[in-house]
């Protein structure tokens, strides 16, 4: 009975170092390429948001979008965000990381402001600073 729960702990030891080894690869799998550094845009306009695949990324993306869909999360974030830091405005939970582009017309509420837009729903990769006017 031991020597099979010895087992499954080692196991379940080597998965979690598997995952955490996937999570803390040294290359993001995507960066965002647009907008571009200090891009001003005034509410009601609409922006684009492009991004693009790190060579040799393959989904499921972990951390980042579902596994079976590719949906995730676009949102605003500060200025100095953290990878895993919260988003402090959801700008949409319905977006596809497969489709490389994202369309946004900035809302009228969102405070004037200086961000950096997340695409991830556990963890995120983030834009260049952009101004929100």
């Amino acid at each position: 009975m031991s020597f099979s729960l010895y087992s499954l702990l080692i196991l379940a030891c080597l998965l979690v170092h598997s995952s955490y080894a996937y999570l803390s690869e040294p290359h993001p799998p995507f960066v965002i390429t647009s907008p571009t550094q200090d891009t001003t845009i005034k509410r009601g306009e609409t922006v684009k948001v492009s991004w693009q695949l790190t060579p040799g990324v393959q989904y499921p993306i972990y951390g980042y979008a579902a596994a079976s869909t590719t949906q995730t999360i676009v949102g605003l974030l500060p200025p100095d965000a953290k990878r895993d830091e919260r988003y402090v405005y959801k700008v949409d939970g319905n977006i596809k990381l497969s489709d490389q582009n994202y369309a946004w017309t900035v809302d009228e509420q969102i405070p004037i402001g200086t961000y950096r837009i997340g695409i991830g729903f556990y963890y995120h990769q983030d834009s260049a600073v952009i101004h929100i006017v």
